[in-house]
């Protein structure tokens, strides 16, 4: 399918969001030639040939995935480059450590076009807030693109993880926080260091500790965790995956949290199977997101990754042409485009 509206044209092809002019895909599924990487998670990365991605991104994909410098093309955010006749620039993200969005100007023509990724537009203490400038066109993640995703403010859900690790303290708990090894490790890591707590870390959350601590960001010691680890008197940082081990699941002394947007639905910690969820979340969220739009003022959106549909039609009802990308709402477009 290619999306013809946009002087810099796009295509989406099996999921993937293509720039045929500059022949460089957008956080593409699979290896390509040329990519554009966003951030350093999973599904967001590619084996491809040519990397293009900030300079703290390069680093963590080196360090995360052993991705050669060979493949990587590391650029600074918000220094400009060329491309053929275009000018490119990244821009702070705000997601997690080295999270970027790509605009793009034709010099040609003038059009414009502004690419997400990943992003929130608050501050941290490992990021930036996500940077904003107007474009014609704009490509967004909509993770959280439902009106009844509307977070309580960072400072409230810090107070309240704090108030929880303390509590399982006072009570000879073992508090446990799992959490994703790149991106909430780390401000999770900075919000319990800040108040020189004793803090035990799986070898993920450690590796990337230290990855992020090599590109400037300051970073709490901590203790890697291990099985002949004391935990009393610690709290305990894992990915979700590590509930499974078996000397954590077995403790009985322990007190669980799972730190996750989705933690603002009520299901959240049986779903999670955890005493508690703090919505910290690394995204924007609803009214986040109606924001950033109003400040980018494209003249189309297309939207990617959760709640795509909706958040598209709610901008339509406000006037906005926008559409998901790769759902249903796409023939409602074309179906548009021939009675028009």
């Amino acid at each position: 399918m290619s999306i013809k509206q946009s002087v810099i044209k796009i295509e989406a092809i099996r999921g993937n969001i293509f720039l045929p002019e500059l022949d460089l895909w957008l956080d593409p599924k699979g290896g390509k030639k040329n990519a554009y990487i966003s951030h350093a998670h999973a599904d967001h990365f590619s084996r491809s040939e040519n990397i293009i991605s900030s300079s703290e991104t390069a680093h963590l994909l080196k360090s995360r995935f052993g991705v050669k410098s060979s493949s990587l093309s590391p650029v600074q955010i918000g220094q400009p480059f060329q491309l053929d006749q275009f000018e490119i620039q990244l821009f702070s993200a705000g997601h997690i450590v080295g999270s970027s969005m790509i605009f793009i100007r034709n010099r040609k023509t003038g059009a414009t076009l502004l690419y997400t990724g990943d992003f929130k537009v608050d501050s941290s203490r490992t990021c930036k807030s996500a940077s904003n400038c107007t474009a014609e066109t704009l490509i967004m993640e909509t993770t959280f693109g439902h009106p009844k995703y509307n977070f309580p403010t960072r400072k409230d859900t810090e107070k309240a993880i704090l108030s929880f690790v303390n509590e399982a303290l006072k009570n000879n708990q073992i508090p446990i926080i799992f959490c994703y090894s790149l991106g909430k490790a780390q401000e999770v890591s900075c919000i319990i260091g800040e108040k020189d707590i004793p803090i035990l870390t799986h070898k993920s959350i450690f590796d990337m500790n230290e990855a992020c601590r090599e590109i400037g960001i300051v970073m709490p010691n901590s203790l890697q965790l291990s099985t002949s680890s004391s935990l009393s008197e610690h709290v305990v940082i894992c990915p979700p995956s590590a509930g499974k081990l078996k000397f954590l699941s077995k403790l009985k002394n322990k007190r669980t949290a799972m730190i996750s947007g989705w933690g603002i639905d009520e299901s959240a910690k049986y779903r999670y199977k955890v005493d508690e969820v703090f919505p910290l979340s690394d995204h924007a969220d609803y009214q986040q997101l109606i924001t950033f739009v109003e400040k980018v003022n494209p003249k189309t959106v297309y939207t990617v990754h959760g709640f795509t549909e909706r958040f598209a039609a709610d901008l339509r009802r406000e006037g906005r042409t926008a559409w998901s990308l790769f759902k249903s709402d796409q023939l409602e477009l074309f179906d548009k485009r021939i009675k028009d």
